[in-house]
């Protein structure tokens, strides 16, 4: 596999699996993390463990437009453990809570866009909340706007902006972002060679971000090159902010 992305192309079946995993697996990790604190704050503030209390905490303080109630009561219905679960009415109030510009909501609505969950499919509806919360900082998001703009999912293919996107991920956290670039940079769209000093550049951010199965990459890669090009590499890592 590690050969084909850098030297050939996989197969498109192969291309889509790998994506649906990228997007699949962070937004469940992402719903794990989050389902637990607003369940926790609003049997709190019930002050007695009244779950059914805590939810109309939540239900009150969303329709009278709270943006954090909104996206928090989307959680709660989606999660489905203070309630019977209601994806269509989660998705719902994440569309709500992204209207009221909140950033989370943002991303998490166009998540439900993007494969149709909860709401009908509406990929380039998708990519423009993905961008929306991507301004706003959530790393998860602009990584999903750049893998969308690379395939051209939902609008125009543009290896430019997916670039762009890859590496606001990357400063926001996502280290797979740079393993991305790498490829990105590797070969384009017709599989011919790109610049791959700047491969090699992202493919070292990578395994100093914690991917240490980039160190295999970064071999293959290394292999290609003088002591010059190299150094070249090492100094565009060096560089990045």
């Amino acid at each position: 596999m590690i050969f084909r992305r850098l030297f050939g192309r996989i197969p498109p079946r192969s291309r889509t699996d790998l994506r649906l995993l990228r997007y699949l697996l962070p937004a469940f990790l992402a719903l794990a993390t989050l389902i637990v604190s607003p369940a926790w704050a609003a049997e709190k503030r019930s002050g007695s463990g009244n779950y059914d209390k805590a939810l109309r905490w939540y239900y009150d303080a969303a329709k009278s437009g709270d943006a954090e109630a909104q996206f928090r009561l989307g959680l709660v219905l989606e999660d489905g453990s203070l309630t019977k679960q209601d994806l269509k009415a989660a998705i719902s109030w994440y569309g709500r809570a992204a209207k009221a510009g909140h950033a989370l909501g943002q991303y998490k609505f166009g998540l439900a866009l993007q494969f149709g969950n909860g709401i009908a499919l509406d990929l380039r509806t998708a990519r423009e909340w993905y961008e929306a919360a991507g301004k706003q900082g959530i790393a998860r998001a602009s990584f999903n706007l750049a893998l969308m703009q690379r395939a051209g999912e939902g609008g125009e293919k543009d290896l430019s902006a997916a670039a762009s996107s890859f590496e606001a991920a990357a400063r926001n956290g996502i280290s797979e972002a740079f393993v991305e670039l790498g490829y990105l940079h590797a070969r384009d769209a017709t599989g011919d060679a790109v610049d791959q000093i700047e491969a090699l550049k992202w493919f070292i951010l990578a395994e100093r971000s914690g991917i240490a199965w980039a160190d295999r990459l970064i071999q293959i890669l290394r292999a290609r090159f003088n002591l010059t090009q190299q150094s070249e590499a090492e100094a565009r890592a060096a560089a990045w902010k």
